[in-house]
């Protein structure tokens, strides 16, 4: 028995070729980046550049996308300071609640907002007394959830 029998299973030359070529990798693939050239299922040389050159880019693309929160409240903490809010006993708020003047991003005009930054590097650890009635929530400068405090904080069984 010849190995195209055994293979094939007494298939044709012609189907052979025909099963071969569906089971191999295509010598090109078009990509957002460009046409991607391979021989025999390896990316050739030119390939091999633009791959690395799209992953670069995705990273850069990611690293700033990761970074929008902290320019963010740089700009924020920026204009704190502009208008008065320097130090963690002064809270900035919208009065008596957010409108279209209000420099927030989506704030509800349904809410008051108050903020402020605390610079816990600089004055030590601090005691954070909320208004009651209130609903707060401390971020880090990250936007990363850190705690609640007011009606929400630990040990209140109000709000549930």
């Amino acid at each position: 028995m010849s190995s195209a029998e055994s293979v094939g299973g007494g298939s044709s030359p012609e189907q052979l070729r025909e099963l071969i070529a569906s089971l191999s990798s295509r010598n090109q693939v078009e990509s957002p980046f460009g046409a991607l050239d391979f021989f025999d299922g390896v990316p050739l040389p030119g390939t091999v550049s633009k791959v690395y050159d799209a992953l670069d880019l995705m990273r850069g693309i990611e690293v700033f996308l990761n970074a929008v929160p902290g320019a963010s409240l740089v700009a924020m903490r920026r204009g704190l300071r502009t208008s008065g809010v320097s130090s963690a006993r002064t809270i900035g708020y919208t009065e008596p609640r957010a409108n279209s003047r209000s420099l927030f991003l989506t704030p509800n005009t349904e809410t008051t907002y108050g903020t402020t930054v605390l610079d816990l590097r600089e004055w030590g650890p601090t005691v954070i007394e909320a208004p009651p009635q209130s609903l707060c929530v401390v971020d880090d400068f990250w936007f990363r959830y850190v705690a609640d405090t007011g009606i929400a904080r630990p040990g209140q069984r109000r709000g549930r």
